[in-house]
Order: structure tokens, then C-alpha cells, then sequence
């Protein structure tokens, strides 16, 4: 079924079709609804939905079943999709400010540019899987060279399968979210080490006597928190100058630090080789 543009923009011009099936509908061109509303669809199946060459801003999806859609050489923004659930292929084509509440979205995307779409699930109905719509829109934008819209739904589908997890699996994809964005902020890590080191200086900066030689004993505070800082420093990065030397309990700490150091700074490597 394809209506002629100029048919379609006159009978459908601020419509809200209800429970209806428009199976097999083909859209072509460009189409402007005026100041009189867009078209919107609730509770239809607009299932082998066609679109080709298309144009149309702010067409609206609710409740419905839009399976095999198929979308090329388009230049659309603006559409809705809620709780629906979509499937097809998108080729050659713009996709700007769509909107994704709810249900599944994952038709496959060829040689398609997306941006400023928005996403929810929470509050929403949605399909169990839905961690596919995530990954779907991360690998569509990391194909079309979006790397931080890519890494931004990379994170969202990790936090939803985060969601469903319980226990130790929960903590620790919780730890590695915080950690450095499942990989996916390697700069996160800078973070990171620059907190530990501080905070562990201020730990060490309380043990001025736990150092070999009395190093630290007798210097005022600021004085013992200013060496505090570079024993952190070159204890976080393995540079170990053996200047200042823990003894007693305070070896453990440093031993632990250098370990988290060296883990961090190889993460940092990796995370940063693997986002380049």
C-alpha cells in the first residue's frame, strides 16, 4: 500500500489512527503535515513498513508492532517509538532525535548515521532483552564513527544487564562501572589513581614514625603530608626510589598501592590502545 504524498499529507494531516493494521504501508518523498499535528499510530500493526527516500519529521509509534521495517536513503528526525517494538533494516541513512521509550529497538543499521537520540527503559515497559536496543545503537554508532555516543550506550546496555544481576555479579560490574565505565572511559582511571594516591597520602601522612630512619618524625604536619604525597606517588606508579622506606604494618598498604597501581596503569594502556 502506498498512498500518494500529496493524499497522504491532506487525509492524514493531525490524525491519530487507532487499532488499525497497515501492514505492508510504503512511504515516498517528502512530506510536510503543516501546523495542523503529525501522524501518529497507537496500538497498530505497521508491520514491512517501507521507506524509501523519505523525508518526514515527527511521525509517532505507540504500542505498536513494527517488525521488518525497512528504512533507505532517508533523511528522517524527530520519530517516537513507544513500548513498540521494532525490528528491520536501516541502510544509507539520517536518523536525528529519535526517541525510544520502552519495548525492544533493534532493527540492523547499514552505512546509517544516528545522533541526540534518547533512550528509556526504566518506568516502562519493556522486553527482558532489552539491553539488545542498547547494543544495537552502540554498534550502529560506532559504525557511522561515533565513538562517544557508541561508548555511551555500551555503558547503558552493561548497566541494564547490571540490573539483573544479583549478588557478587552485581558488585562487581558495579566496581568495574565505577572503575573505569566497563572500558569504556579508559580517562576515568586518571581519575581514579589521582583520588587514591591522595587519599592514601593522607593515610600514610598520619604514620610519620612508621618510616625507616625517623624520616618523617618531628616535621610538622604540612611538611609530613607533602612527603606523604610522593611516597604515594612514586609508590602507585612501581617507581619505588627507596628514599622514604615503610616499616612495620605500613609495608602491607604500600605493597597493596603498588599492586592497585600497576593493575591500574596496565587497565589505563589497554583501555586507551583498545579506544583509540
Amino acid at each position: 500500500m502506498e498512498p500518494p504524498t500529496n493524499a497522504l499529507q491532506i487525509m492524514f494531516r493531525g490524525k491519530k489512527l487507532e487499532f488499525i493494521n497497515v501492514t505492508g504501508l510504503i512511504l515516498h518523498g517528502k512530506f510536510y503535515f503543516g501546523s495542523e499535528g503529525n501522524l501518529e499510530f497507537n496500538h497498530c500493526a505497521v508491520d514491512n513498513l517501507k521507506c524509501r527516500e523519505l523525508d518526514i519529521p515527527r511521525l509517532s509509534f505507540e504500542n505498536c508492532s513494527v517488525r521488518n521495517i525497512q528504512i533507505a536513503n532517508s533523511d528522517i528526525s524527530g520519530w517516537l517509538f513507544v513500548t513498540s517494538l521494532v525490528s528491520g533494516i536501516i541502510s544509507d541513512s539520517k536518523l536525528f532525535h529519535f526517541r525510544v521509550y520502552g519495548r525492544n529497538f533493534t532493527p540492523t543499521f547499514v552505512n546509517s548515521e544516528l545522533d541526540e537520540w534518547k533512550v528509556i527503559h526504566n518506568g516502562l515497559h519493556h522486553e527482558e532483552d532489552f539491553e539488545k536496543t542498547y547494543r544495537t545503537l552502540s554498534k550502529a554508532a560506532d559504525d557511522s564513527g561515533n565513538r562517544k555516543l557508541a561508548a555511551d550506550y555500551k555503558i547503558r546496555e552493561l548497566d541494564f544487564i547490571r540490573e539483573k544481576k544479583k549478588g557478587l555479579d552485581r558488585f562487581w560490574m558495579t566496581l568495574n562501572r565505577a572503575y573505569w565505565g566497563y572500558g569504556q572511559k579508559p580517562f576515568q582511571l586518571i581519575k581514579v589513581s589521582l583520588i587514591s594516591i591522595f587519599l592514601l597520602a593522607i593515610v600514610y601522612s598520619f604514620f610519620p614514625s612508621s618510616f625507616a630512619n625517623n624520616a618523617l618524625a618531628g616535621k610538622n604536619y604540612f611538611a609530613v603530608l607533602f612527603n606523604a604525597c610522593y611516597f604515594s606517588i612514586v609508590t602507585f606508579t612501581t617507581l619505588g626510589y627507596g628514599d622514604l622506606s615503610p616499616i612495620g604494618g605500613l609495608k602491607i598498604l604500600a605493597a597493596i598501592e603498588a599492586l592497585f597501581g600497576a593493575i591500574t596503569l596496565g587497565f589505563l594502556v589497554a583501555g586507551l590502545t583498545k579506544n583509540s
